[in-house]
């Protein structure tokens, strides 16, 4: 009984190790959206952007707490870009990621309210 347990134990041991080896590293990038109020802003679309070519990597939009999460696997420079109807898109600053990394929390981006509201006409 002592031999199949230890032979048991091994098992379980390298096949975690071996799970843990081939499983792809990746950081998470989270952060919220508010409006001047401090206040959440639902469904706020959210653009994971390549800093280098601007190309959009990834899509969220927003929880109903304006909460947003990326699953970043590849280390690089990115932006986010934010945008909800009736309000400014705003950009932020680069955000420069090396995987693998501890889960990132980035700063509360908060959206004013549009000067103008567009209105189109056929």
């Amino acid at each position: 009984m002592k031999v199949s347990t230890t032979i048991l134990k091994n098992l379980l041991i390298s096949t975690f190790v071996l799970l843990t080896q081939i499983a792809p590293a990746q950081t998470r990038l989270s952060g919220h959206v508010i409006n001047t109020n401090h206040n959440p802003i639902q469904k706020a679309e959210v653009l994971l952007r390549d800093a280098t070519n601007q190309t959009i990597l990834a899509h969220r939009m927003t929880n109903q707490r304006g909460g947003f999460t990326f699953e970043i696997f590849d280390s690089g420079s990115f932006f986010i870009e934010y945008r909800s109807c009736g309000f400014e898109p705003m950009i932020s600053k680069i955000i420069e990621i090396e995987v693998p990394l501890a889960a990132t929390q980035i700063d509360t981006m908060m959206l004013e309210k549009a000067l103008k509201q567009r209105h189109f006409t056929n």
